[in-house]
């Protein structure tokens, strides 16, 4: 390999961005564009006895209105997740076609306009009845008819995981919709992280007045790692052993059931690095041990994984070679912040032989050779694997010209012991005899060199491990009067297989970790029963953290080799970064004040009821 892989390479795509040059889909305007407006039912449960569109139809700028009375039949809606690289409506429920209201919200009208200001504005004209009937929105509501799924996660994963012989399995209940058995998979990693001979867990779901959910966070594996790191942390406390320790006696040197290798690991390694960017070795295992005045300070820990999964379909990348050493890779990937075009560069130029500034990424275009979103952690291995594999084939097919070409320096070698670096072919052996780029396409009247890449996922039942894996490490302090928690400091440390720039990876990692944090401490929603409604109905109304919440964040980061997810062995930064962190927060709380969390976001109310308790009883 070269050596821009692994370097810390600024993104490519920065200044476009601090600029306002870079263009999203939202900037792209089309010639005639229609905008629409979506009118929602304000009922859970329920038919619709009427529609009024008169007036709204006769608005201005108004093309059409659609509701179910107009609305084409549509057939069978899949359920399969985005990284299958497809469409991925969410739900097999399509909306308008009968007079049958599932869920509030429920598109029950699409109001088409000229402008979408006109679409807003009709579709406040638009008048709708309904017959209301009962409503499930919660869990408590329906727990008496839940019921255990056979398959989760649009039909791809079951719905129990089990080994050995366990009298009672780890639960998780989630509400779904009337139409599918959809459930984030919580026990991916949770099953896997240590060596128990016997394991079950079950997901059982509630049918529910509700559109079917979908990912975010760490899918389920955040919220399954936080149920099993808290009660490792608590088991640790009971028979008074390091947590760190206890984790370590207890890890699965292979996969737990199977016995198969991981393809990489570094878990060890990772709890490691972590307690000593921590300070983990000066802290004093008793509970409320710690003060700084007011302050209760505690420190807490938590293993963190997340899967490596093999959903995504064939990845496919062009690679151009220009005569004048400069290169352009396409590839109709989309940069939505991870910073995707910055490690395709790099991985180009290396494959290539040919320096950074050179290389140029086109991607967003579905024109392009095809790849999946940079999304599910699996980005930088799927998408660089395809970029990879067309620039080593542009490379090689120079090199066989090169080697079979009596008036290059390199005539008669042996292709395999022919490098590239810097736009020039040379012998890794000697690199003094070899040619550039330039003069061998010269001299062969090219203008050019192009190929096509493409990368296939191994199968889904490869008999390794796969897992990207990490641990998580926080240090809190909570106010002794007012249970209110401020996070001093995050560390983590994480082995994502091959790093192919350490400063994108620890960007991905840092905000990962900081919504781990939101989720242990902000993040949180409530349905209103009363009108089947969520509380905060918008981003501005829902608390997420914000610079002044920042901690101290420290990401270390450790590679190891992987010889299974791809040529690069490189697995994924983003999930992995979230998951485990809830859980070292809440952990560190009950280091702090002896308080065990048991359910997220911590509430300060539980906390005061905790300390008052607390300091009622001295």
């Amino acid at each position: 390999m070269g050596g821009f892989i692994g370097q810390d390479v600024p993104r490519v795509e920065g200044p476009e961005k601090v600029t306002g040059s870079a263009r999203y889909s939202g900037e792209i305007t089309l010639p005639d564009l229609a905008h629409a407006q979506i009118v929602g039912a304000r009922v859970a449960s329920g038919r619709i006895t009427s529609i009024g569109t008169t007036e709204a139809e006769r608005a201005d700028g108004v093309a059409g209105i659609l509701t179910y009375h107009n609305t084409p039949k549509v057939n069978q809606v899949p359920l399969v997740p985005s990284l299958l690289g497809g469409p991925a409506p969410g739900q097999t429920f399509f909306p308008m076609q009968d007079d049958v209201i599932h869920y509030a919200g429920q598109p029950v009208a699409v109001v088409v306009a000229a402008t979408w200001e006109q679409a807003q504005y009709a579709a406040t004209l638009i008048q709708v009845s309904y017959t209301e009937s009962p409503s499930v929105t919660t869990i408590d509501q329906g727990r008496a008819d839940a019921y255990d799924a056979e398959k989760i996660f649009g039909g791809l994963l079951p719905g129990r995981t089990a080994r050995g012989d366990v009298d009672a399995g780890l639960a998780a209940a989630q509400v779904t919709s009337p139409f599918d058995d959809w459930a984030e998979p919580a026990f991916g990693v949770a099953s896997q992280l240590y060596a128990s001979p016997a394991y079950e867990g079950i997901h059982r779901l509630v049918r529910g007045n509700t559109m079917t959910p979908t990912f975010t966070r760490g899918p389920g594996e955040a919220l399954g790692v936080f149920t099993l790191e808290c009660a490792m942390d608590e088991l640790a406390a009971e028979l008074g052993v390091d947590p760190i320790e206890l984790r370590l006696r207890n890890l699965a040197e292979t996969v737990p059931g199977s016995g198969h290798p991981w393809s990489s690991y570094g878990l060890p390694e990772c709890l490691q690095r972590g307690a000593e960017r921590i300070g983990w070795a000066s802290r004093n295992p008793r509970p409320r041990s710690e003060r700084d005045g007011n302050w209760l300070i505690g420190t807490g820990m938590a293993a963190a994984a997340y899967p490596v999964a093999f959903f995504m379909r064939t990845q496919r990348a062009r690679a151009h070679l220009y005569a004048d050493g400069t290169a352009i890779v396409a590839t109709s990937t989309q940069e939505f912040g991870p910073g995707t075009p910055t490690v395709l560069t790099q991985v180009a130029a290396d494959a290539l032989g040919v320096e950074l500034l050179n290389v140029r990424v086109e991607f967003g275009d579905t024109s392009l050779p095809g790849t999946g979103s940079p999304v599910g952690s699996n980005g930088a291995m799927m998408i660089s694997a395809a970029v990879h594999n067309a620039g080593t084939a542009v490379r090689d097919q120079l090199i066989a010209m090169a080697v079979a070409d009596p008036a290059s320096p390199l005539h008669g070698a042996d292709p395999a012991t022919v490098t590239a670096a810097g736009g020039r072919l040379m012998l890794s052996g000697d690199p003094g005899t070899g040619e550039t780029y330039a003069t061998l396409m010269s001299r062969h009247r090219m203008n050019d060199a192009e190929a096509i890449g493409s990368w296939d996922p191994p199968p889904l039942d490869t008999p390794y491990g796969l897992l990207t894996f990490g641990a998580q490490f926080a240090k809190v302090a909570v106010d002794a009067d007012l249970g209110i928690i401020r996070v001093r400091h995050l560390a983590g440390a994480f082995a994502p297989g091959r790093i192919l720039n350490p400063r994108t990876a620890r960007s991905q990692l840092m905000g990962g970790m900081l919504w781990g944090m939101s989720q242990a401490l902000l993040e949180g929603n409530h349905m209103d029963t009363a009108r089947a409604g969520w509380a905060s109905t918008s981003l501005g109304e829902y608390l997420v953290p914000v610079n002044a919440d920042a901690p101290d964040v420290d990401v270390d980061l450790i590679e190891v080799e992987d010889h299974v997810t791809g040529p690069l062995g490189v697995k994924g930064v983003g999930e992995i970064g979230q998951v485990g962190c809830a859980a070292a927060i809440a952990n560190a709380v009950y280091h702090a004040t002896g308080y065990r969390v048991r359910e997220l976001p911590i509430a300060i109310e539980h906390l005061l009821a905790h300390l008052t308790a607390a300091r009622a009883s001295r």
